[in-house]
């Protein structure tokens, strides 16, 4: 039998699913690509996007498609639920993160989830670091390996035996 308290567990659950790095489109970390859109973005979880047409478009139906899996899995049926949006915001200053072992530039994300059930409210945050992907060439640095000097290209970090 489902009960509406489950839904706390459906908003943390939803977070750690989202944000991972398994949110991907086409093999691209969607929040990579989507990152110049997300500045100030407020999705809906209860409706369907059919039309993915650009990175944010595919960030929203990825979200809108891991919420509906956490309910389906507690088995929380969409009733219960009357709304439910995801508030994504950017912090203004630039920051450097450790990605894989590169230092990149990018901001940090805060993931806000908001869900209204019949008998309460359920929230959650969560903040990431992000950074932009671009398809042409990385822009992240490889750590240097000592005594060995490192060349950045246009396309690739080279380093040098």
């Amino acid at each position: 039998m489902p009960h509406r308290k489950d839904l706390k567990s459906v908003v943390h659950n939803f977070l750690g699913t989202y944000t991972s790095r398994y949110s991907d489109n086409d093999g691209w970390w969607v929040f990579g690509l989507a990152e110049p859109q997300l500045t100030d973005a407020r999705l809906d979880l209860l409706s369907t996007l059919n039309n993915v047409h650009d990175p944010l478009s595919a960030a929203t139906q990825l979200a809108q498609l891991r919420f509906s899996e956490q309910l389906a899995k507690a088995k929380i049926p969409g009733s219960f639920v009357r709304e439910a949006h995801l508030t994504v915001t950017r912090s203004p200053e630039p920051s450097r993160g450790q990605v894989n072992g590169r230092w990149c530039d990018g901001h940090i994300f805060t993931f806000a989830v908001r869900v209204v059930s019949d008998h309460g409210r359920h929230s959650r945050r969560r903040d990431r670091f992000l950074w932009r992907h671009t398809m042409q060439r990385s822009n992240c640095v490889p750590p240097a390996a000592p005594n060995q000097p490192m060349e950045r290209t246009a396309d690739r970090c080279t380093l040098h035996f």
